[in-house]
């Protein structure tokens, strides 16, 4: 009787230090599914004025914006000498006339919702190489105004040459629709990746481009023998205005 129950004190120890080592799964050993969780029990927060972070609700001249979340920083580290300034682009939540909906904006880009035009002006703090900017800190300010405002053009005059190894003043050689047409002119959001709109110069070099107000990046595709000047360029479209740009295609015939 004494063994069998030295036996059983035995056995039922062993169960409860085996079960002491099998472990619940916990909340934290999924981050994933915990940020998700986060995210969606996050609380908007109404701020005053035009500058608000992450989950800050502005509402200014009738319209409400709330920054969802950072989609890319790319921008140049204030401690260090860039060839491109790069972008910050990121989600916001807009609302005017009681409709509401979610989309990106880059800064310096102007969108239109609604009867209202909404720029994302600036982003705070400036990156820094040594440190990374938590998102809790970010702070961005918005300029809203009423109307749409006309569009404005984009205008100017393409030339290509030379045409002909050697020139002709009686008769020269210029260039053929044909050239002109295979010239395209390409017109990009600021983010310089999204394309607005494709131009292709006419018979005789001439080109003209509607497009919004706002910050566009203009480029061509460059050639591997001559050069191309006056683009890539960034150019500020005003509203009802016209923006002028002059591009010489040097085909590199000598």
């Amino acid at each position: 009787m004494v063994v069998i129950i030295f036996l059983a004190s035995i056995f039922i120890n062993a169960s409860k230090k085996d079960s002491s080592n099998f472990l619940l799964p916990s909340k934290d050993t999924n981050p994933v599914q915990e940020n998700i969780i986060k995210e969606k029990n996050t609380t908007v927060v109404v701020v005053k004025g035009t500058r608000a972070g992450i989950n800050e609700k502005i509402q200014a001249n009738g319209a409400s914006i709330t920054p969802l979340k950072v989609i890319e920083d790319s921008r140049c580290a204030s401690d260090v000498a860039c060839i491109w300034m790069g972008i910050i682009r990121i989600s916001i939540n807009l609302e005017v006339d009681s409709k509401a909906e979610e989309t990106q904006i880059g800064l310096g880009e102007t969108i239109t919702y609604g009867n209202k035009r909404i720029t994302f002006e600036s982003a705070s703090p400036e990156p820094n190489s040594k440190t990374q900017i938590p998102l809790a800190n970010y702070v961005f300010s918005f300029d809203i105004k009423n109307g749409i405002v006309e569009p404005g053009f984009l205008k100017g005059h393409m030339t290509i040459s030379p045409i002909c190894p050697v020139e002709n003043i009686n008769n020269p050689c210029l260039p053929t629709k044909e050239m002109y047409a295979s010239k395209k002119i390409y017109v990009y959001k600021s983010n310089k990746k999204t394309l607005v709109a494709t131009i292709i110069p006419d018979a005789k070099g001439d080109f003209s481009q509607s497009l919004p107000d706002g910050i566009y990046y203009v480029d061509m595709e460059h050639q591997k023998v001559g050069g191309i000047s006056g683009v890539p360029v960034e150019i500020t479209i005003p509203g009802r205005g016209v923006y002028t740009l002059n591009i010489d295609v040097d085909t590199g015939i000598r």
